[in-house]
């Protein structure tokens, strides 16, 4: 692995249940796909903080996202588009090519720095579920994230039910 590339402790697959924005919802595993450390780090601390998400794995380029995302479970990508090596796009397109059952599970979230209407629409063609500008949108993506948690721990409580 290299020096880029990060795993947290793991998450096993059941591990969901935490207290969110003055409610209980679901611990969301996000993998982080961000080249530049310093942004990187301050996304992983903003996650972490918030209390709906953890950050399973992060990662600076394209191929070694795409090697970890075909093995592992995690239910949200935050997708930088101009990586080390490689690009948002290609993580997208990789995300698009998993198993059908494990597809509509997986939110991604593009958050670049070049939030263009051209890259925007480019991202949702390829299965992008939000669009956010890392200079402007931070607590956006935070809400987002934040509304799926709650989505997907209604959904978990539907299912013991």
């Amino acid at each position: 692995m290299r020096p880029g590339a990060r795993f947290t402790a793991e998450c096993s697959d059941n591990v969901f249940t935490s207290v969110g924005r003055n409610n209980v919802s679901a611990r969301l595993r996000v993998v982080l796909v961000e080249d530049a450390l310093s942004i990187r780090q301050r996304l992983v601390a903003l996650i972490e903080q918030s209390g709906f998400a953890t950050v399973v794995a992060e990662f600076e380029g394209e191929d070694e996202a795409i090697a970890w995302m075909a093995d592992h479970s995690f239910d949200m990508a935050i997708l930088d588009l101009d990586l080390r090596q490689g690009s948002g796009f290609g993580v997208l397109r990789a995300l698009n090519a998993l198993p059908v059952d494990r597809q509509p599970a997986i939110k991604r979230i593009v958050l670049t720095n070049y939030g263009t209407s051209r890259l925007r629409s480019i991202a949702m063609q390829l299965g992008a579920d939000a669009f956010f500008d890392k200079s402007s949108q931070i607590e956006d993506m935070l809400d987002f994230t934040h509304q799926w948690s709650q989505m997907l721990g209604d959904r978990q409580g539907q299912a013991s039910a």
